[in-house]
């Protein structure tokens, strides 16, 4: 594709981008540029698809109404400093935007990040491609106009006052505008494309439910409006005077942009504070108006239950004070199309709304990429979170387009990084994502097109085994949970309270990769990786196991080698007393069998050891599981979510006690109401064989569709009596259930 900027002679502080928010800022100022083109058609063709992409990052706009931003995230390493070696365009149907005669094609391009997720070649700039019918009509060139917007400060900041005009309408003159110039530079650093196929984002609007006036409202009219267009309600006035603040309240949290419209006279100043819980900001976005009436939509995404406004009628730069009216403010939520949740039911309400919890904070971090939270937005390196968020998608949704988009930017993160992810452990549960992701849809071409990823990691990690067999010559031990042990975080611990947790995470790593091997037909590599287990197992159990403690040991003290880094911490003897080691030691298979429901009671009932946060009890679920003792010990396990429920019951708190309130990594509930409660998970990639393991605890009754390729298997108990329905194609390989439960076994179509 061929890349136009603005000309770097007239334009030299815009002609440089910061590469992320890793980089120091150095020289690189925010700015946003316009570049402009009028585009005559005669008729509108029956389908228009536009391929375009951007750098660093953009909004696309089309006869002044909001088409898209972009680019799609490149999806670049956490603390990566480099420009990714990929890059990603977008297709889109774009026929509705369009009208016979003149158009208005309108890119408002940044040369900063505004997230973590945005990375840049160092040079700004857009490639647009217009077709019809499979044939070219448009792409970007010289004859589009380019200007600065000088408005634009930051992601957070925007003074209308030094507005340029309305550059959307097609009245609009680009008198004294600048012609674009091609960008050999950009389309060489960026010649390794690729096309996701995702679709566009979502967009919803949502107006507050709810107006208060924390201070009063002494300066305000109209102060019952809930500043909704759609009820007819009258706008706000906000007289001179004092600042005026105002506190309005959505229904649930919200992931997206803010807009709003007002009225206002030069140097007014509207602020506002975006907040998940009441007083608590997660970002600060600043206006400054012009004359007239106007309409502004902040480019940086937020996340919101509650936003705190602040009005100031006007500045030092204002003789005289006017009214502010404020006609209307609303949140656009973003996020990745998805249908309705799943279906599902059952006598436990607080199942359903842990549920439904889960289901909104999914909603928010599903973009076009799953994001760890909308309030951190950091880039690709937080695999864990995405790996169970992928397993929820599942038993949500059903669709796994952006599990498969991760997949595949991880694969070219990991093959550009040589096998290493900041995250150490995180490069190994891309694998099970991977092995999750294939068994759930038997998609083999996606398989065959990471696999050498997984090689790669794999042949990194067989050089960190040290003579003990264990993982003990990694450069750091991140990531193992956000638990605290003294001054001591698990987030990167010493290695001799982590070599055990790092050790059977490659043990896990391995068998799902023996797993892929065998489907692939790599015996050779499949046996490789299986005598590699066999030995990393036997050394787990001979070096770890603690007889006196009924316990496994975090790691060893004093035999790492090879630590290096901010996040490498040297030993000092410490002994932990932590849960963690021994759940994956049972999740994974490496505690024999008949050892394990000692182990995991010891687990579940022990109060003096360390206990996991959500995200680690992703992997307890998994040990509960992999036993058969769901009915015991997995819905006490769920009973752990009802305090942050009950505390934000819109959505999922980080940890048990702090974090922000967006984290869809502690969703593994979801999941397991699928996998455990209505217990069906496929025995063989696609579903063509499922595994039924239901555990229905004290539950009077429980229903739920779990979503297939092949169709939607129903599964219905009440009574004593399971009902499940199975699409053609699909047949039970395992079952185990309760021997008074009476089983009945329906077919569809579909």
């Amino acid at each position: 594709m061929k890349w136009i900027t603005l000309n770097s002679q007239q334009f030299p502080i815009f002609s440089q981008s910061r590469i992320s928010l890793f980089v120091p800022a150095e020289k690189v100022r925010p700015q946003m540029a316009i570049l402009r083109k009028e585009l005559f058609l005669d008729e509108i063709p029956k389908k228009l698809i536009a391929k375009f992409t951007g750098d660093c990052k953009f909004r696309l706009f089309i006869n002044g109404t909001f088409v898209t931003d972009g680019p799609v995230e490149a999806g670049g390493d956490y603390n990566r400093q480099t420009t990714p070696t990929w890059w990603f365009i977008s297709t889109m149907e774009v026929t509705s935007f369009f009208h016979p005669g003149k158009n208005i094609i309108c890119f408002e391009l940044l040369n900063h990040p505004e997230a973590l997720t945005d990375f840049s070649c160092g040079k700004p700039g857009i490639a647009f491609e217009l077709y019809s019918d499979n044939s070219l009509i448009h792409e970007a060139n010289e004859e589009w106009m380019t200007a600065l917007n000088p408005p634009y400060y930051s992601a957070t900041t925007f003074d209308a006052s030094k507005c340029i005009g309305d550059y959307h309408s097609e009245n609009y003159s680009t008198i004294g505008w600048l012609p674009a110039e091609f960008s050999t530079e950009i389309a060489e650093r960026h010649k390794n494309l690729h096309d996701l196929k995702l679709p566009p984002l979502e967009e919803n609007e949502h107006f507050p439910i709810k107006i208060d006036f924390p201070y009063g409202n002494r300066f305000i009219k109209n102060g019952n409006s809930i500043i909704d267009p759609a009820t007819n309600s009258e706008s706000l006035t906000i007289l001179p005077g004092p600042p005026s603040t105002i506190y309005l309240t959505f229904s649930k949290e919200i992931c997206g942009h803010i807009e709003f419209e007002i009225t206002a006279s030069k140097g007014a100043i509207i602020e506002f504070f975006t907040e998940e819980t009441p007083g608590c900001t997660v970002d600060h976005f600043k206006y400054v108006t012009s004359e007239g009436k106007m309409r502004h939509r902040f480019t940086r995404m937020t996340t919101a239950q509650y936003i705190r406004i602040l009005i100031t009628c006007s500045d030092f730069n204002v003789p005289k004070a006017s009214s502010v009216i404020l006609h209307s403010i609303k949140i656009n939520s973003r996020g990745f199309p998805l249908p309705e949740a799943t279906h599902f039911n059952c006598s436990n309400p607080f199942l359903l709304q842990l549920r439904n919890t889960i289901d909104n904070t999914m909603r928010m971090c599903m973009q076009r990429l799953h994001l760890d939270s909308p309030v951190h937005q950091e880039p690709l390196g937080c695999t864990g979170d995405y790996m169970i968020e992928s397993l929820i998608t599942q038993a949500l949704y059903g669709d796994m387009r952006l599990s498969c988009a991760d997949i595949k930017r991880t694969a070219l993160l990991v093959e550009d990084q040589n096998g290493v992810i900041f995250h150490t452990s995180y490069s190994l549960l891309y694998i099970q994502m991977v092995k999750d992701y294939f068994w759930y849809t038997a998609d083999f071409m996606t398989l065959k097109e990471v696999y050498p990823s997984i090689k790669l990691i794999l042949n990194k990690f067989k050089t960190y085994i040290g003579k003990e067999g264990l993982v003990s010559k990694a450069p750091n031990y991140m990531f193992i949970d956000w638990v605290v042990d003294g001054d001591i975080t698990y987030h990167h611990p010493p290695a001799e309270l982590a070599i055990g947790a790092m050790s059977a995470f490659y043990y896990g790593a391995l068998a799902n990769a023996e797993a892929l091997a065998r489907q692939l037909g790599d015996t050779l590599q499949e046996y490789e990786w299986s005598q590699q287990r066999e030995a990393l197992g036997t050394a787990f159990r001979n070096e770890l196991w603690d007889d006196k403690e009924g316990l496994y040991r975090p790691g060893l003290s004093g035999i790492c080698e090879n630590g290096s880094g901010p996040f490498y911490v040297e030993d000092t003897g410490r002994i932990s007393k932590i849960t963690h080691t021994s759940i994956l030691a049972i999740a994974y298979g490496i505690h024999p069998l008949d050892m394990c429901e000692d182990l995991l009671e010891k687990i579940m009932t022990d109060k003096s050891l360390i206990q996991p946060q959500p995200y680690f009890c992703h992997f307890l679920f998994d040990a509960i599981c992999s036993i058969g003792k769901f009915n015991q010990w997995g819905y006490e396990l769920m009973e752990r979510w009802r305090e942050i429920v009950n505390e934000h019951p819109s959505s999922l708190k980080e940890c048990w006690q702090c974090g922000d309130y967006s984290h869809a990594w502690g969703g593994t509930p979801a999941y397991q109401l699928t996998r455990a409660v209505l217990g069906v998970t496929p025995l063989e990639p696609g579903f063509r064989k499922i595994t039924l393991a239901p555990s229905f605890g004290n539950l009077d009754f429980a229903y739920g569709d779990v979503p297939t390729p092949l169709g939607t298997i129903h599964v219905n108990y009440k009574d004593n009596e399971l009902g499940i329905t199975l699409p053609r194609g699909i047949e039970i390989g395992e079952l185990d259930i309760r021997n008074d439960i009476k089983l009945t076994i329906w077919h569809s179509e579909a």
